[in-house]
């Protein structure tokens, strides 16, 4: 399995999460406001995420077949407004944003849940004049590679 179709899966799953805005399938970056907004707004309201590679460790099993290991981050933006209390609502969102990965132990082909996901970071930042609530999310796949390491030089 390769880390694109990994990577689509992850974003299925993210996309089909109750509550959720824009998914981006990778790490969007912009430099000014306008922009910030057209990658991040859902309606009115910036509810954007993004999915990226942190790591790939690799490994070998008995028979000397890889393992790769990817750490993958899930990175969240929420407009916060203390009036209507969105910290309850992103925190739900968080919750089932990670349930979603948690009930989904195997993944396509040989890929499978290395553990549990896990928040990261949730606090509050500021992106052009939006204050937002922002978070991390771990989540770590292994994935069974069909090589098998050639020790031959001998």
């Amino acid at each position: 399995m390769s880390y694109t179709t990994i990577l689509a899966e992850i974003k299925e799953e993210l996309s089909a999460a109750s509550g959720i805005g824009t998914v981006h399938d990778y790490e969007r970056w912009c430099n000014n406001q306008a922009d910030f907004e057209t990658l991040y707004k859902s309606g009115s309201t910036i509810n954007g995420w993004t999915i990226t590679r942190s790591n790939s460790l690799q490994d070998w099993d008995a028979a000397q077949h890889v393992w790769r290991n990817y750490t993958f981050v899930v990175r969240g933006y929420y407009s916060l407004d203390d009036s209507a209390a969105t910290e309850k609502t992103f925190q739900a969102l968080i919750d089932s944003v990670m349930n979603g990965f948690d009930t989904k132990v195997t993944w396509e082909g040989t890929a499978t849940l290395g553990g549990p996901s896990q928040l990261m970071i949730q606090e509050h930042r500021m992106f052009f004049g939006h204050l937002c609530h922002y978070c991390e999310i771990e989540l770590r796949i292994s994935d069974y590679l069909l090589v098998t390491v050639n020790d031959t030089a001998n």
